[in-house]
C-alpha cells in the first residue's frame, strides 16, 4: 500500500539581526538563497539552506556585547524536562532523575562558543547575571566589565557554571545593569567606550518573578517595569536580543519579544534550550550578525547553523512531506523565499494473500451432448 502524503507548511525563518539598524541605516541589506532553487524536490527529510545577506557597503563599526544571563532556580533544571513540558517547581527530584545537561550548562556552552567566534580587534563583551534580589542593589551582578580579555570573559563563564542557580527571575535588575555597563552610566565597572555600538543579549528560561514576587503566574507589574527598562535602553541606543529557552519561557514570551521590539532587536523561541548551543555562537556582531533558522511549526531549529562574518549563512533544515516554503528575514531587507518540495521515496510492496485467490473452472460439454 502507497503512504498517504501529508502536506504541512514548513516556515524558516532566518532572522539576521546584529547591529544592523544603528549601524547600516543608509545602507538596505540585501538577502540572496543560493541554494536550493524555487521549486527544488529532494528525496531527503533534511536540506542544506545556504544564501547570503550582506549590504551595499561595507562598515568598519566597533562593538559592546553583554550577555544577559538567567540563573535564577529553574535554570538547575535539565533541557531534557524544560523542552518536553514537564511542570517546573515542586517535585524537582522526579525531574532531576531524568540528568543530562542544564540549562545553565546549554546557557554557558551558548555563551563560551559565541566568544570563541568574536572578533577581539573590534568587540568587547561582558557577562551579567541576573536571578533573585540578594541586596538593595536587586538580583544582578556583573561577572565580568565589557572586555577585550576574551580569557576573562571565559573564566567568569566558568564560575558561573560552578554555582548552584538559585531564586526567582529579576529580568529588570538584568536589563537595568546591562544598561549601567554598555553606557558606563554612574558606578559602572566598564570603561566608556562611546563609538561602539551597543548590543545586549538576553538569555532566559523564564518569565520576570520579580521585583513583585509571583512564581506562578506573569504578574503586570513585573511587565511593566521590565519593558520599561527595556525603554531606556532602546534611547540609549542598545539593542536587545532576546532568546526564550523552553516551555516555560515560551508560555509567557511578552517581556522578551516586546524588549526585542522596543530596542531594535529580534526575539528568538527555542523550544529545545540545547538549540540554543549553535544558535548564539551565530550571532556575528558584523554586517550580518545572526542568522537564526527554524522549522516554524515544530519549533524545531535548524539541526546545524553556520554563519559567517560576511554574512553568508549554511543550515540544515529538516523537511515535512510535500511543500515546504523556506523565508529568509534581514530586518530593513525584502523577505526572501523559496519553496522546497519534500517527496520521500516510497516503497510498494504487494503481499499475496492464498485465502483470497481466486480459481476459475472451465466446464466443457461432454463429447455427444
Amino acid at each position: 500500500m502507497t503512504m498517504p502524503r501529508a502536506r504541512t507548511l514548513l516556515v524558516v525563518i532566518a532572522g539576521a539581526v546584529g547591529a544592523l539598524h544603528a549601524t547600516l541605516a543608509s545602507s538596505a541589506p540585501r538577502v540572496e538563497f543560493l541554494d536550493p532553487r524555487d521549486g527544488a524536490v529532494v528525496r531527503q527529510a533534511e536540506v542544506r539552506v545556504t544564501g547570503r545577506a550582506e549590504h551595499d557597503r561595507p562598515s568598519a563599526a566597533t562593538f559592546d556585547v553583554m550577555l544577559v544571563i538567567d540563573v535564577s532556580g529553574s535554570t538547575r533544571v535539565p533541557v531534557a524536562a524544560a523542552s518536553s513540558g514537564v511542570v517546573i517547581g515542586g517535585g524537582l527530584g522526579d525531574i532531576f532523575r531524568m540528568g543530562g545537561p542544564t540549562i545553565l550548562d546549554v546557557e554557558m556552552t551558548a555563551a563560551q562558543r559565541f566568544v570563541d567566534a568574536a572578533d577581539r580587534q573590534s568587540t568587547r563583551i561582558g557577562v551579567v547575571t541576573f536571578s533573585e534580589a540578594h541586596s538593595a542593589q536587586g538580583g544582578a551582578t556583573v561577572e565580568q566589565p565589557l572586555t577585550f580579555d576574551y580569557a576573562a570573559v571565559r573564566a567568569a563563564l566558568s564560575r558561573i557554571r560552578s554555582r548552584t542557580p538559585n531564586g526567582g527571575t529579576d529580568m529588570v535588575s538584568g536589563v537595568r545593569l546591562a544598561v549601567r555597563e554598555l553606557r558606563a552610566l554612574g558606578s559602572a565597572m566598564s570603561a566608556p567606550r562611546p563609538e561602539a555600538k551597543k548590543v545586549a543579549l538576553l538569555m532566559t528560561d523564564g518569565f520576570p518573578t520579580l521585583p513583585f514576587p509571583n512564581q506562578r503566574q506573569l504578574d503586570p507589574r513585573n511587565v511593566a517595569v521590565t519593558l520599561d527598562a527595556a525603554r531606556v535602553a532602546g534611547k540609549a541606543g542598545i539593542v536587545m536580543h532576546t532568546f526564550c529557552l523552553g516551555r516555560e519561557a515560551l508560555s509567557a514570551p511578552v517581556v522578551c519579544r516586546e524588549a526585542a521590539r522596543i530596542t531594535g532587536g529580534t526575539y528568538h523561541p527555542v523550544q529545545n534550550p540545547a538549540e540554543i548551543v549553535s544558535l548564539l555562537p551565530a550571532t556575528r556582531i558584523a554586517e550580518v550578525a545572526v542568522v537564526s533558522v527554524r522549522n516554524a511549526t515544530t519549533g524545531q531549529m535548524a539541526t546545524t547553523l553556520d554563519v559567517a562574518a560576511d554574512g553568508r549563512f549554511e543550515a540544515d533544515v529538516p523537511l515535512a512531506p510535500g511543500a515546504n516554503r523556506v523565508v529568509v528575514h534581514v530586518p530593513g531587507a525584502e523577505t526572501a523565499s523559496v519553496i522546497v518540495h519534500y517527496q520521500p521515496d516510497v516503497k510498494i510492496e504487494v503481499e499475496r494473500d492464498p485465502s483470497r485467490d481466486v480459481h476459475i473452472q472451465v466446464e466443457r460439454p461432454e463429447p455427444g451432448r
